[in-house]
């Protein structure tokens, strides 16, 4: 292509300028050219005629300049009025008669006028208004200038001289020498080997990509996909859509970190805006890297950040909560793990996802990893897979009911922890059904992982330990149930709210929660009453109402059957806390867990 003749169009507003362009690339040998002559009303419609694919740049001159550049996906070069351009039509003027001359043109070219005017000392009087924007403001100013101020000479480009004749009025061109054309013609073909130099690297980059099989892909600022390498996938159309999907979170925060899960594959990627010509394009990596076993089990899966927000309002704005969210908050910003304990039900999970929606690691991925549901070879898969999500950076991974791991996974998860560094380059956070202290008493759970887990440990407290809480959870609940649903209730009866009070929660927050959306639903009128309440807790049915604690023993039993009776009534009476329990019962933890087990 360097041996290739630059390839030029040039638009002509009057004939000298032709002479003067055909002159300079006879001068020349590495150049090939059209040129069309055209007033400044006859550019547009030449324009939109042409094949503008098949030049390199255009050469033209004043107000078409601007026009074309309008039009042009090519440079438009556009000749400027030099020094001696202007001398020469202004010394032409100075031999007529007049003594007052104006010069109008589309370009503020007054500094240089009352330059040379000074310098050469002429004597009629140059005025210079401010340029006209467009052809209706040069025919107003052109007749302002000769009705109004009786000026009958002017001096000025293509526009000016037109509208002159019109006025029957004297005028002047400035015309390009050629001294003009030749720096015009010089900068157009600088500007066409820059162009090449561009268009070359693009195609080497591009042909790079291509070769490499990078599985890549790129949207235009209307979301349009204009490039895509991925991978050979039946889900192809499928990754598109839901790259497309995430362009709104990257104009957010200009770098984001993500999965992409089915039923049978998952996917890593990423995703950066970068910029062309003041135009955002989006750009995404995407890695046909998780193994499909991943997608094919329940034990782990992708949280995305809209489900994870939709937790905070009901963690922020829950009483129970609220002293420990402020404790979180000061440690999420770090690496430091987090460790959340609490009975089945007391909003382990939604608390975990509001704490990551809240962090700094909001626009990397959460990978949840579900414990209960883990063995053997799942864990081998997930630690020793260099493929799997635990090896990127700056994810969140919440390992829940981390207490259902067995004795030998919790040894192979401190070697794992240990040796992979998880802590210090991922944001770790685990969820745990129980008094952890208890479990470890009991030799029910490693030590040596609750050290490397335990950087920061929140107890979530019961709902039924904090029954003065749950009256002003249920209004506060109720006011965010009138902006959700299509219902508008103005709180409880006094009955109500104490039947409320009086159910054991065998579930906890979660439960509460889900049993005031229903009475919200099922009501009638502007309150919840206590008819409401008696109905919807009779229909929970007797699994899920707290036994009746009869503290009456069967002494026809044996002494150890006796015994456990007895452990299992304090332990209801301490809400399942081993703990307290041992303490009320004098003994250790361990002695009771060895009890329990007998």
């Amino acid at each position: 292509m360097k041996n290739e003749k630059y390839r030029l169009l040039a638009i002509a507003p009057f004939k000298g300028f032709r002479d003067f362009f055909l002159q300079e690339i006879q001068r020349r040998n590495d150049i090939e050219a059209d040129i069309y002559f055209a007033t400044l009303r006859e550019t547009e419609p030449l324009i939109s005629t042409l094949d503008l694919s098949r030049y390199e740049a255009i050469i033209c001159r004043g107000r078409s300049g601007r026009i074309i550049k309008e039009m042009s996906p090519i440079p438009v070069i556009n000749v400027d009025f030099s020094s001696f351009d202007i001398l020469r039509a202004l010394q032409l003027a100075m031999l007529t008669t007049q003594k007052r001359i104006a010069f109008v043109s589309y370009f503020d070219l007054s500094d240089n006028i009352h330059f040379l005017c000074e310098l050469l000392n002429y004597k009629a009087e140059i005025i210079v208004p401010p340029s006209p924007k467009n052809p209706e403001e040069m025919e107003a100013l052109m007749n302002t200038l000769y009705y109004e101020e009786h000026i009958s000479l002017f001096v000025g480009d293509g526009a000016c001289v037109h509208c002159a004749k019109e006025l029957n009025a004297e005028s002047v061109l400035v015309t390009t020498g050629p001294e003009s054309m030749q720096k015009a013609v010089s900068d157009a073909v600088e500007i066409c080997e820059m162009r090449r130099s561009v268009i070359a690297e693009n195609h080497f980059y591009k042909t790079v990509i291509e070769k490499s099989s990078l599985p890549l892909a790129i949207y235009n600022s209307s979301k349009e996909l204009i490039y895509s390498g991925l991978f050979t996938s039946s889900y192809e159309d499928t990754i598109h859509d839901e790259l497309r999907s995430r362009i709104p979170k990257l104009e957010l925060h200009s770098h984001i970190k993500f999965v992409i899960s089915s039923q049978e594959a998952s996917w890593k990627a990423t995703g950066d805006v970068f910029y062309h010509e003041n135009s955002p394009y989006y750009l995404f990596h995407v890695s046909d890297s998780i193994p499909s076993v991943f997608a094919q089990t329940k034990y782990w899966h992708t949280i995305d950040y809209d489900t994870a927000n939709s937790s905070l309002p009901m963690v922020k704005g829950n009483l129970i909560y609220r002293d420990y969210w402020k404790k979180a908050q000061s440690v999420m910003a770090g690496k430091t793990p987090v460790v959340i304990c609490g009975s089945p039900g007391s909003g382990r999970t939604i608390f975990s996802y509001a704490l990551y929606a809240s962090s700094p690691y909001k626009d990397s991925p959460l990978i949840e990893i579900d414990c209960f549901h883990l063995g053997e070879k799942q864990c081998q898969k997930i630690f020793k897979d260099d493929r799997s999500p635990l090896f990127e950076n700056n994810y969140t991974i919440l390992f829940k009911n981390l207490n259902a791991l067995s004795a030998s996974l919790q040894n192979e998860f401190c070697y794992y922890f240990e040796n992979l560094d998880l802590t210090s380059r991922n944001k770790v956070i685990c969820t745990f059904t129980g008094d952890m202290g208890d479990l470890i008493a009991s030799e029910q759970f490693s030590q040596q992982l609750s050290y490397i887990i335990s950087g920061f440990t929140i107890q979530l407290p019961t709902l039924n330990s904090r029954p003065e809480l749950i009256v002003p959870i249920a209004r506060s609940y109720l006011n965010e149930l009138n902006q959700e649903l299509p219902i508008q209730l103005a709180g409880f009866e006094p009955e109500a709210l104490k039947l409320l009070e009086s159910h054991h929660w065998e579930f906890g927050i979660a439960q509460f929660q889900t049993a005031l959306k229903q009475l919200a639903i099922q009501s009638n009128g502007q309150l919840i009453t206590a008819d409401n309440v008696r109905a919807f807790l009779q229909s929970l049915g007797p699994s899920d109402i707290a036994p009746v604690k009869d503290p009456t023993l069967d002494l026809s039993q044996s002494l150890n059957d006796i015994t456990k009776d007895i452990i299992n009534l304090v332990l209801q009476e301490e809400n399942m806390n081993q703990t307290r329990a041992a303490k009320r019962l004098g003994i250790s933890r361990s002695t009771l867990w060895k009890k329990l087990q007998e």
